[in-house]
């Protein structure tokens, strides 16, 4: 059967959560329905046969998704599953972040234990085909790639900042990046404009939703499945679900909203790394990596804000308000205590409401500034965290300007003297690259080498100028006139590579590495802040 969904346009939240589960269902489930591939059961919206239960075992809690455990063992066993798309059951889409956080981890976690349980036997079943086994082999592994998406998402601005060739030809990246969009994007909007028809506009936004929530959930899901590798031992934790449906429904003050959680640590860091590798990409001439990156790290900013904005303490001033209409109907003190008088057993009743009474002493309007105050708490939380990520990256760019820019300047200059033709042309450039240039140190700070000393560097420079005046006198077009030419060209690529070498260095200077300890610090003194701030709400509204 289909999921339907209550709440599918209640936020940008559910509309990627709703075309996220409509593919898996009208495009996944359906393939595998008409094949002889594994299908997955998705714990709602199905119905089991008692005898295919017993023989494929019964339910385990060796996982936390039994359900696709079951689905997957019934299988072995020969067992079919079929999917009808004309029956639709509706049901609720999270729409508190940390609650959609909470269900992807378990979703992630739990297909690797599956993995790990049953994978084995899937692979050396002689009776599973092939393309079936690599089909149950990709569905069970498929949350490592995003452990893999973070690894590639640190590493890849450092080579860029090393600049590492990544690539043979300069046209290799465009088509790199047609090859992704033609074979994501690209096919994913032609099939939502195939099954929707009119309506595929609205879902078409609902997968640029998706893509940012994908991005973002990467943190999340792999925690979850290092977890699940390294036998981490979690209880199944519940989905909690408010029972919103409509845009005027609230939740906020539920009993189960969840608070945030130390992932967003991870998730504001990977933010503030990504606006960093955005600086990277534009200044070590990569602009074409900018869309790709941007996308990665407004999916994390995403993730981050909305886990902030979604934290809410659990609202007991509600359920103490319900306490206080409750006596308020109930006989006056006088009143009870002549009613104890005759009915001995009011007492004990009599004394439990008194002490409920003088608990109660927050009222409507104080419950309102208790609320008042937490929105502001995480309002001042939201401006904190953006402010931050703005002064990191206007530090960001004040520090190439300074560090990086004149040593790129310079071998802009280098450049142009290795390819000038008169000994003048060449020391104008190279006036301009001991301008640019430190008067000295070696930003190798590991194993120095006399190659990337700026002293050294400069002292070259000073004697390719005193060269160019040598060569400036002697006849144009002579032989000793065109060795000297040469001589000096060969000299600037010498000092051009130098540069080259050392720039890498630059960026991860001791002063930089400082400064990012300081940044993760700072960091972690917001959170803890946070966390301060939070338990000290929970406390005065207790």
């Amino acid at each position: 059967m289909q999921m339907g969904h209550l709440n599918e346009n209640y936020s940008s939240l559910t509309e990627a959560q709703a075309i996220s589960l409509d593919l898996h269902f009208l495009i996944e489930q359906k393939a595998k329905s008409l094949t002889h591939l594994f299908m997955n059961f998705n714990g709602a919206a199905g119905i089991w046969r008692t005898s295919c239960i017993v023989d494929a075992g019964g339910w385990h809690t060796a996982t936390l998704v039994e359900d696709l455990d079951l689905s997957y063992r019934a299988q072995l066993k020969g067992w079919k599953s079929i999917f009808l798309e004309d029956i639709v059951v509706g049901g609720e889409l999270p729409v508190q972040m940390n609650a959609a956080k909470r269900q992807q981890f378990r979703w992630a976690k739990g297909s690797i234990q599956v993995a790990l349980k049953l994978l084995i036997d899937i692979l050396l079943e002689k009776k599973i085909s092939i393309d079936t086994k690599i089909q149950a082999f990709i569905q069970l592994t498929r949350h490592v790639v995003h452990p893999l998406f973070l690894i590639q998402y640190l590493v890849f601005p450092i080579l860029l900042a090393l600049n590492y060739k990544l690539y043979a030809v300069n046209w290799a990246p465009i088509t790199g990046i047609l090859i992704y969009v033609l074979m994501g994007p690209a096919t994913y909007l032609y099939m939502i404009r195939k099954i929707w028809g009119e309506r595929w506009k609205d879902k078409a936004r609902q997968y640029l939703f998706l893509i940012f929530f994908a991005a973002g959930i990467s943190v999340n899901n792999t925690i979850a499945v290092f977890d699940a590798i390294f036998g981490g031992k979690s209880e199944f934790l519940r989905t909690p679900k408010f029972g919103v449906v409509t845009k005027d429904d609230d939740w906020r003050d539920k009993a189960y909203v969840l608070p945030f959680t130390k992932t967003i640590l991870l998730e504001v860091f990977f933010g503030v790394y990504g606006c960093i590798a955005i600086f990277v990409s534009i200044f070590s001439l990569n602009p074409v990596f900018v869309p790709i990156i941007a996308i990665q790290t407004v999916g994390f900013i995403y993730i981050a804000y909305l886990s902030i904005v979604h934290s809410s303490l659990k609202n007991k001033m509600d359920r103490k308000q319900r306490g206080v209409s409750y006596l308020d109907s109930m006989p006056t003190q006088p009143a009870m205590m002549r009613t104890a008088q005759t009915d001995p057993l009011l007492g004990d009743r009599i004394n439990t409401t008194t002490r409920a009474k003088t608990l109660l002493t927050t009222g409507p309007e104080n419950r309102n500034k208790q609320s008042e105050m937490r929105t502001k708490y995480y309002r001042l939380i939201i401006i904190g965290i953006l402010g931050f990520l703005i002064l990191g990256g206007a530090l960001v760019y004040f520090g190439y300007q300074n560090a990086i820019y004149p040593l790129d300047k310079a071998m802009g200059y280098l450049t142009r003297a290795e390819s000038a033709q008169t000994p003048y042309m060449i020391a104008d450039y190279l006036r301009h690259v001991k301008q640019l240039l430190p008067m000295g140190g070696n930003p190798v700070w590991s194993f120095p080498n006399p190659r990337t000393d700026f002293g050294l560097i400069q002292n070259d420079v000073d004697a390719m100028l005193l060269r160019t005046v040598s060569i400036s006198s002697v006849e144009p077009n002579s032989a000793a006139y065109n060795t000297g030419l040469e001589d000096l060209h060969g000299s600037i690529k010498i000092i051009e590579s130098n540069l080259e070498e050392s720039t890498p260095y630059v960026y991860v200077s001791l002063t930089n590495m400082i400064l990012a300890g300081l940044w993760v610090g700072v960091i972690m003194l917001i959170f803890a802040a946070m966390r301060r701030g939070r338990a000290k709400l929970e406390y005065e509204t207790t």
